[in-house]
């Protein structure tokens, strides 16, 4: 079982699970992870930003 907040946060990232052993935690899968899920998550929201703004847009023109 974790003892600490950050305990507990990493071994929600390692094993998906709070209080699994985190005896098999790689740096390098980590640090690929929270990249890949970082760059993902930004990737996606501007591209949803962007739709929600050219329908607003779009919305304004017709408007006018």
């Amino acid at each position: 079982m974790c003892e600490t907040m950050f305990e507990c946060l990493m071994q929600l990232f390692v094993s998906g699970v709070i209080g699994e052993a985190m005896s098999t935690f790689e740096m390098m899968r980590f640090t690929f992870d929270m990249i890949y899920i970082t760059f993902f998550v930004l990737l996606f929201g501007n591209i949803v930003s962007g739709i929600m703004l050219d329908a607003v847009g779009s919305l304004r023109t017709q408007n006018e």
